[in-house]
């Protein structure tokens, strides 16, 4: 398996540091509604948040469990570096810019779940 799916290769930071929050999704969906685009409420960010780290979790790509159910979520959950195993690193390194984008076209829980696992079969080849 081609772990860099054609990217350059990189070396995973030794420091832990956050790669993503509710909080900051919170604020870009709140910059972009200013900048005129169609808002996405707090409900689908919070959920969109909890689906991403929880597919992360039901595959074994995190070292801790973040969240167990969406009411676990709030403005303070994060996703930092050290929870993540190598391949989840990899994983998100690839997708997670993808799942974010996704934001604005939100279709749903099960659809958007449709894409996680289409990407994680890419991924694992």
């Amino acid at each position: 398996m081609d772990i860099n799916m054609g990217m350059k290769p990189h070396i995973r930071p030794v420091e832990d540091f956050r790669i993503s929050s509710v909080a900051w999704e919170l604020d870009i969906e709140a910059r972009h509604e200013k900048a005129g685009f169609d808002p996405v409420s707090r409900d689908t960010t919070l959920r969109r948040f909890f689906m991403w780290v929880d597919f992360l979790q039901q595959h074994r790509m995190t070292t801790r469990t973040i969240a167990k159910a969406l009411d676990d979520v709030d403005e303070s959950t994060e996703l930092r570096n050290h929870d993540l195993t190598d391949e989840g690193f990899d994983f998100v390194r690839h997708y997670h810019g993808r799942w974010l984008n996704r934001s604005g076209k939100d279709s749903g829980a099960e659809k958007e779940r449709k894409f996680l696992d289409k990407w994680l079969k890419k991924f694992r080849g």
